[in-house]
C-alpha cells in the first residue's frame, strides 16, 4: 500500500486539527518517499490529496442522499396511489 494512502486514511476527520508544523512533517514524509523512489516525481502534495479525498467523499454522500430521497419519494408516491385506489383501507405503522 502506498505511503500516501496510509497518510491520508480518514484524513477528513483529523486534517482540520493539524497545525502547520504537523502538515510540514507530513509533507516531509511525501518528499522522502519521492527521493527514495516510492512515489512518482509528480506526486500530489498531501494537502491536495486530502482536498481531493474530501471532495470525493462529499460528492459520494451527495449522490447517495439524492438516490435515497428519490427512492423514498417513489415509495411514498406508490403508497399514496395504493391508498387512493382503496386497495388498502388502513395504513398503520
Amino acid at each position: 500500500m502506498p505511503s500516501s494512502l496510509k497518510l491520508t486514511y480518514a484524513a477528513s476527520s483529523w486534517w482540520g486539527f493539524t497545525t502547520a508544523e504537523d502538515r510540514q512533517r507530513l509533507e516531509a514524509v511525501i518528499r522522502r518517499s519521492i527521493r527514495s523512489g516510492l512515489c512518482a516525481d509528480d506526486h500530489m502534495s498531501l494537502e491536495d490529496l486530502v482536498t481531493d479525498a474530501n471532495d470525493k467523499l462529499f460528492n459520494l454522500s451527495y449522490t447517495v442522499n439524492i438516490m435515497f430521497y428519490t427512492v423514498y419519494f417513489l415509495v411514498v408516491q406508490i403508497v399514496i396511489i395504493i391508498l387512493g385506489q382503496g386497495v388498502i383501507k388502513c395504513f398503520c405503522l
